[in-house]
C-alpha cells in the first residue's frame, strides 16, 4: 500500500479535512526530508570526507595537505543534502505541484553556489601549492 495514501486515509478518518490533511502531510514530509538531509550530511562528513582526510594525512605529498588545510573537501558534503532535496521534494510536494519548480530553481542555484565555492577553494589551494614548487617560483607567472 502507498504510505502517502495510507497516511491520508488515517488523517481523514481522524476528522481532518482533505485540504488540512495535505498541509499535515507536507509538514510531515518536510520534517522527514530535513532528517534525511541532516543524516546524509552527517554520513558524508563522517565517512567520506574523513576517509579522504585520513588518506591525505597518510600520503607523502605536501600539496594535498594544502587542499585539506583550505577545507576543499568539507564543502563537498553540502552537495548531498541538496541532491536529496532535489529528488525527494517531488513526492513531498505532490499535492502542491506549483512549488516544485521553485524548489528546483533554489536547489540548482544552491548547487552552483556550492560548486563555485569548492572550485574557488581548490584554486586558492593550487595557488598556494604553486608558490611552494621551485619551478613555478622562477617562471614569469610567479
Amino acid at each position: 500500500m502507498n504510505p502517502e495514501l495510507w497516511m491520508e486515509d488515517l488523517l481523514t478518518s481522524m476528522g481532518l479535512g482533505l485540504e488540512m490533511t495535505h498541509y499535515v502531510l507536507l509538514g510531515i514530509g518536510s520534517i522527514l526530508l530535513l532528517v534525511v538531509c541532516v543524516l546524509g550530511n552527517f554520513v558524508t562528513k563522517r565517512f567520506i570526507v574523513q576517509g579522504i582526510q585520513k588518506f591525505i594525512e597518510n600520503s607523502k605529498n605536501d600539496w594535498d595537505d594544502i587542499f585539506l588545510k583550505n577545507k576543499v573537501f568539507n564543502s563537498l558534503s553540502t552537495l548531498v543534502p541538496l541532491i536529496l532535496i532535489q529528488y525527494l521534494s517531488v513526492p513531498i510536494l505532490s499535492n502542491f505541484s506549483f512549488l516544485i519548480p521553485f524548489v528546483y530553481i533554489v536547489v540548482k542555484v544552491s548547487l552552483v553556489w556550492v560548486i563555485t565555492s569548492v572550485l574557488v577553494k581548490a584554486l586558492k589551494a593550487m595557488e598556494e601549492v604553486s608558490t611552494k614548487i621551485p619551478s613555478f617560483l622562477n617562471s614569469f607567472l610567479g
